[in-house]
């Protein structure tokens, strides 16, 4: 009997994901599998539609700041008809940002995931969101914009993403050497691991 394993990569949070359709996320992960956040951002919107794929029960949401102050924002709550509680291998590196870095923390805190690989880059603050106050964006006078961030999410520890990132629950970092020649150590760990 060979081993099914289900593998989905999330290289890029920043398009609105259609969750009631084909193209749900958790639906690709009919067996035991992986999610591949290496090399992830993007939007903090979409990370609700993947996360609560994979919850059975209300999970308190990461502490979330707008320009200092708290704000209070209800637990996640599981959604959709499909909800996916098999064991899942969560892939990081040093390249998950952003939204990469919100969705790894949210999902390590859920059971049946194992996260796997090399702390996230560390860069977990938000420059945008309602009002124009809110908003930290600013013209130089070379006609370029910079993004200030007016909001940010503490870790469930308390600690910031901005600089510590999210530290895997088990740290295996991939070599450049290794990339060179195609070996995937993170990925043939997670693989190794479904098997157990």
């Amino acid at each position: 009997m060979s081993l099914r394993f289900g593998y989905v990569v999330f290289a890029l949070l920043a398009f609105a994901y259609d969750m009631s359709g084909q193209s749900d996320a958790s639906k690709q992960l009919l067996y035991p599998g992986g999610i591949s956040v290496r090399f992830g951002t993007g939007s903090f919107q979409n990370v609700e539609a993947v996360v609560t794929r994979f919850m059975s029960e209300p999970l308190e949401r990461p502490r979330l700041y707008l320009l200092g102050e708290f704000i209070d924002i209800p637990p996640f709550e599981p959604a959709g008809p499909f909800v996916y509680t098999n064991p899942v291998v969560v892939l990081i590196n040093g390249s998950t940002f952003s939204a990469g870095e919100l969705t790894t923390e949210i999902l390590k805190q859920l059971s049946q995931v194992t996260v796997v690989g090399d702390t996230t880059g560390g860069g977990g603050v938000v420059s945008s969101g309602g009002r124009p106050e809110h908003v930290g964006e600013y013209r130089l006078p070379s006609g370029k914009n910079i993004y200030i961030g007016t909001r940010y999410f503490e870790r469930y520890d308390g600690e910031m993403f901005e600089w510590n990132g999210v530290l895997p629950d088990v740290r295996i970092p991939q070599t450049r050497e290794d990339a060179e020649k195609g070996i995937d150590r993170q990925l043939e760990f997670a693989i190794k691991t479904i098997k157990l």
